[in-house]
């Protein structure tokens, strides 16, 4: 039908908003990525239309679906005569999206005769709580557990609440664990606007203003935000690994552990004498389950199965760049085809540069190499036990070397204790190379490093040297780290150097040496 109000504009089609309600969740993402265009003509529009008061989670799920994927809400308009639907199209342009242009309304009435009907109605404009983990991510940890991600607080578990273990004899299977009760739990809690218990970390540092790995993973995974059916229970929606194939490491950081690091798990047992012990100790016991990709056959064949729709990786470990099983990864996703639809990001010590993974990196879609410094020197070599600050140095310039559209390169910091006063020569450090990004995390494990817990005299050392000091581009990120010490309780610094004494005797190390200080000023001596 020819409609007189719609002449002015170059069109396509006239797209029903009503059919959304009882279409997959993903579907209006899927229709507005295959109409995006980088550029549009002055008189072209996109066109929707509705009969009668339009429902607002329809409307937002619009609005905010336009914003994601970068479409001028000036080249989007509705047909509908509504009375209301013009303040609702304000409402929701203001509460999400920066677009100064609201849709444009034409007061035309077109009727949409289709009946339609759906027995699983789609998750319009999901709560501003939801997470994409527990929908298209698995964990692999070290140890053989699996979680949703990184930060929730307890492994899946089993028709019997038992963790579900790599290390076990068994068969693996994803599927199983994709549709445990766990994760269906937690998926239902998400769709209801809850904050799941298992995801405090994240809640905590969302009420302190940091910006939490929910968000992050949102963020840097948003290409997937909305082309997710919230609503189903569907393995296809399974795309991204976090892959820790085993614990080995060449490092044993102050703030690591056994569990994930097997050089910090060998330290430990050279001090357990008795062979009997030293077998039952959690140390021994993490080095042996960080061998789970030897014994557990069955991910090889789990894996290949996800592997033509897996979109992103994630390696730590352990080492990553280190540890075998990796390259193991990388090859069986170039051999098979699918490596140019896979981003890769990895967390690194900044300690290894292989030569050989360089060819196969450049096979994939991109590749973000997050190198983990938390400090410069002397000071970066006590904290990054067994490093050497000038062998980090050169692969770091090796690796920027290698920078292209899809290979960047990221420092992360995980800001405690130990570094928070020096924070003003990592910055300048930062701004002498050639990194894409730095980023800053809150140090929440081992707590006794937490920043949340400084004497008064490391408090105000601390804050006096970080407000005056100019962090340019990084200033915001700080600026959350200045208040969290500023809000946060005093304590008498006993228990930081109980944590920090009994490994400086063991490594023949002494804090106060190049931490002078802020050593002094959290009461250090040895």
């Amino acid at each position: 039908m020819d409609y007189k109000q719609l002449k002015k504009y170059q069109y396509s089609e006239l797209i029903s908003l009503r059919k959304f309600l009882f279409l997959p969740s993903s579907s209006l993402y899927k229709t507005l990525k295959s109409l995006h265009k980088n550029a549009f003509e002055s008189n072209e529009r996109i066109i929707f239309y509705y009969t009668g008061p339009i429902p607002y989670d329809l409307l937002a799920h619009l609005q905010r679906v336009v914003w994601h994927v970068d479409i001028s809400n000036y080249f989007i308009a509705i047909c509908n005569i509504h009375p209301e639907t013009k303040d609702q199209i304000e409402q929701v342009r203001i509460k999400y999206s920066k677009d100064s242009n609201p849709f444009e309304l034409i007061e035309l009435e077109i009727k949409d005769q289709t009946l339609y009907q759906t027995d699983n109605p789609p998750l319009l404009n999901p709560p501003d709580t939801m997470c994409m983990y527990p929908w298209n991510n698995m964990e692999l940890k070290p140890n053989g557990t699996i979680r949703p991600c990184c930060v929730y607080t307890s492994p899946i578990t089993d028709v019997s609440a038992i963790p579900v273990n790599l290390n076990d004899p068994g068969v693996f299977s994803m599927e199983k664990i994709y549709f445990s009760a766990d994760l269906k739990k937690l998926r239902q809690q998400f769709r209801q606007g809850e904050k799941p218990a298992g995801c405090k970390k994240c809640w905590q540092e969302e009420e302190q203003g940091i910006r939490s790995d929910r968000q992050l993973y949102n963020w840097i995974r948003r290409d997937q935000l909305h082309n997710i059916d919230y609503e189903t229970e569907d393995i296809y929606n399974l795309n991204s690994l976090d892959l820790k194939l085993g614990n080995l490491c060449n490092l044993s950081c102050r703030i690591c552990n056994s569990t994930l690091s097997s050089s910090w798990a060998v330290e430990t047992l050279d001090q357990v004498p008795d062979p009997v012990e030293k077998k039952q100790h959690h140390a021994y016991i993490s080095l042996r389950q960080g061998e789970w990709p030897k014994k557990q056959l069955d991910f090889w064949s789990e894996f290949q199965k996800i592997l033509s729709h897996l979109r992103y990786m994630q390696f730590a470990g352990g080492e990553p760049l280190m540890l075998p099983h990796h390259f193991s990864v990388l090859e069986k996703a170039v051999d098979l085809g699918y490596a140019r639809q896979i981003t890769l990001r990895y967390n690194t010590n900044g300690t290894q540069y292989p030569e050989s993974v360089l060819d196969k990196w450049k096979k994939f879609e991109m590749v973000n190499l997050d190198s983990r410094v938390d400090d410069i020197g002397k000071r970066f070599e006590y904290q990054r036990n067994g490093s050497s600050w000038q062998q980090v140095l050169e692969n770091c310039k090796k690796f920027n070397l290698q920078r292209r559209l899809n290979f960047k390169t990221q420092i992360s910091t995980s800001v405690s204790i130990l570094n928070v006063y020096y924070l003003p020569e990592i910055c300048a450090w930062i701004n002498s190379e050639n990194f894409d990004s730095w980023w800053l995390n809150l140090l929440n494990s081992p707590k006794e490093f937490s920043i949340t817990n400084m004497t008064p005299s490391a408090k105000k050392l601390v804050l006096e040297k970080l407000i005056a000091y100019d962090f340019g581009q990084y200033q915001n990120q700080v600026d959350v780290f200045l208040s969290i010490i500023q809000n946060s309780s005093t304590v008498d610094g006993k228990d930081f150097v109980n944590a920090i004494k009994p490994i400086d005797l063991i490594r023949n190390q002494n804090f106060s040496l190049d931490h002078s200080d802020i050593a002094h000023a959290m009461g250090y001596v040895l």
